[in-house]
């Protein structure tokens, strides 16, 4: 998260709604208070459908990916690294 994102959330920490999950609030108070996009995107459980076939669909300017393999968190790892290794 660059700086000035962090300076207006800082900034602003008494107007977010703390009851979601971090990374949910930051979200859609960044987007909805200064319009920072992000994509909204269904749940996916499955490994072998967790690398996107398009690359379009998640575009580069995008920094956030949110990520929890229930039955074995350490994978959490493994896919983040295959995300990037896709991507860049």
């Amino acid at each position: 998260m660059s700086k000035d994102l962090i300076n207006i959330l800082i900034k602003d920490k008494n107007k977010l709604n703390y009851e979601l999950p971090d990374d949910v609030t930051l979200c859609k108070y960044l987007h909805n208070n200064y319009n920072v996009n992000y994509i909204n995107e269904k749940r996916c459980d499955t490994f072998t459908k967790f690398i996107p076939r398009n690359k379009k669909l998640i575009p580069k300017h995008f920094t956030s990916y949110r990520l929890k393999t229930p039955k074995n968190r350490h994978l959490d790892g493994l896919k983040m690294f295959l995300l990037w290794k896709y991507f860049y």
